[in-house]
């Protein structure tokens, strides 16, 4: 294994984007000049030379971007999340006359092999990656490789952890104005950073307005979400669930109602049609994935092809406010 610094090694010592540091590597006038200056100047010191196989391999353009997808619990089918998110990434792509190539697999394991097989035969020009992990080895992969990728979610003047800070915010104070007390937060896997950034700062954000929170992680089911309510209100008194997804918060509210607890909150962190149109519309997050995607693909785009798009300021999500934001019971009138 190779001692050489990444990109990724780079921006992580530098405090910079590792699109950024791609851009001021290659010379794009996408980041200031003095950044450039520093950035290469660095690179020079700690000893960073760019892969030449995979330079000679970029040379050669299929005018293809790649995105693989996890199809876990059949959820593509169900979740209007995906569809959105690559909505607005095509928008961006159809009018640079790129081309979305698009696989979907069963397990994340397969994930490497199918990049690997991509740049092999350069049937992409780079790939935009869901799902951050905790310990992802994506990066590496792709910046040993010298594949150009973006991560959905990340936005140009923020980073996701602090996206995701703004949104633990606004639902804790949302509900803590409605005078709950108690928590319960149903998330996702482990071993996506978005989840493991979510129930850190739920916790501490909690904490700071005298909130109780408990946190029970599983899938993005239906079914999970019932699941977890069951065993979240049979364990203490919770007054609020919040649904780190549409389908989880459907399914709390179904266990909800069918347990007769009309007094409980419940906030989905993304809405969607399921949340409008369910028998208690649902207060949901307005996460705008269809223009997480078109920066997205302005990240990528300007990297793999330094067409120099314009970045696009980030919109904060926006708490819709529905039937489901129930006040606990102290504050009714």
């Amino acid at each position: 294994m190779s001692n050489r610094p990444t990109i990724s090694d780079l921006a992580a010592e530098l405090g910079l984007s590792k699109s950024a540091v791609s851009n001021a590597l290659r010379g794009v006038p996408l980041v200031s000049a003095e950044t450039t200056a520093r950035v290469q100047e660095y690179a020079r010191e700690r000893g960073w030379r760019p892969n030449a196989a995979a330079r000679a391999l970029s040379l050669s353009r299929s005018d293809n971007i790649g995105i693989v997808l996890v199809q876990v619990d059949s959820l593509l089918g169900t979740e209007s999340f995906y569809m959105s998110a690559i909505a607005g990434i095509e928008r961006i792509l159809s009018p640079q006359g790129k081309n979305l190539l698009l696989r979907t697999i069963d397990s994340p394991d397969d994930e490497r092999s199918i990049y690997e097989s991509w740049i092999t035969e350069g049937r992409v020009d780079g790939v935009i990656l869901f799902d951050r992990l905790v310990d992802d080895a994506r990066p590496r992969l792709l910046d040993e490789r010298q594949l150009p990728y973006a991560f959905f979610g990340d936005a140009d003047d923020a980073s996701s952890a602090e996206l995701v800070i703004e949104e633990t915010r606004t639902i804790v104070t949302h509900l803590a104005a409605l005078g709950h007390r108690s928590l319960l937060f149903l998330g996702g896997p482990a071993e996506l950073a978005h989840e493991e950034e979510r129930s850190a700062h739920l916790t501490s954000i909690s904490a700071e307005n005298g909130m109780a929170s408990r946190i029970i992680r599983g899938g993005y089911s239906i079914a999970d979400g019932r699941n977890g309510a069951r065993e979240g209100i049979a364990a203490g008194d919770v007054t609020a669930v919040i649904a780190s997804s549409d389908l989880l918060a459907l399914g709390a509210a179904t266990e909800l109602a069918a347990s007769g607890r009309d007094d409980v909150a419940i906030v989905s962190w993304d809405d969607s049609l399921l949340c409008r149109y369910s028998p208690v519309p649902l207060t949901a997050l307005d996460r705008r994935h269809a223009e997480s995607g078109e920066i997205a693909a302005r990240q990528l785009v300007n990297a793999a092809y330094s067409t120099g798009l314009h970045p696009v300021p980030h919109r904060p999500s926006e708490l819709l406010i529905r039937e489901s934001s129930r006040p606990h019971l102290s504050r009714v009138p």
